[in-house]
């Protein structure tokens, strides 16, 4: 099991986390580079070429490569998340479904949200997940990125 932090909307992330809990799902942006299942990226470079096309004015394409792939790629069933709201641990969700794509614009502030996975809230304290996971990203790990692995710990945390 992975432990991750998952930075809700960066404009309205009260709005995004509510959103999170009452869909039953996670999400992240840059969804106008469309289904990463049809266009098959190998590796996180390939998704931030993707989005420097796509958003072409954004400077943070670097940052939204990792953090998309991870949701795609290394996010697996059972990894538990800890929803951020860019300042505050909020939420703990435990992810339940596979990388997906909505083809309608989510209802999440900006409503450019479409990449998500199945998750379900779990009642557990996300400050004590993220103090036992170190209090920070894992090693080779960005805390400027969207999503960000804490760890990767197969032992359960007590």
């Amino acid at each position: 099991m992975r432990i991750w932090r998952l930075i809700a909307h960066h404009r309205d992330p009260d709005s995004a986390i509510a959103w999170f809990q009452n869909q039953g799902r996670i999400t992240i942006g840059w969804s106008l580079i469309g289904d990463l299942r049809v266009s098959q990226p190998q590796t996180a470079k390939d998704i931030s070429d993707m989005i420097h096309e796509k958003y072409p004015t954004q400077r943070n394409a670097q940052l939204g490569g990792p953090s998309l792939w991870r949701f795609y790629d290394e996010m697996r069933v059972g990894d538990l998340v800890i929803v951020s709201d860019g300042h505050r641990r909020r939420l703990v969700m435990e992810v339940d479904g596979d990388y997906q794509w909505d083809s309608t614009p989510s209802q999440v502030a900006g409503r450019d949200y479409q990449h998500w996975r199945g998750a379900s809230v779990v009642l557990q304290n996300p400050d004590e997940l993220w103090r036992q996971c170190g209090s920070g990203p894992a090693s080779g790990e960005n805390i400027r990125w969207t999503l960000a692995r804490c760890s990767d710990s197969t032992a359960p945390l007590t």
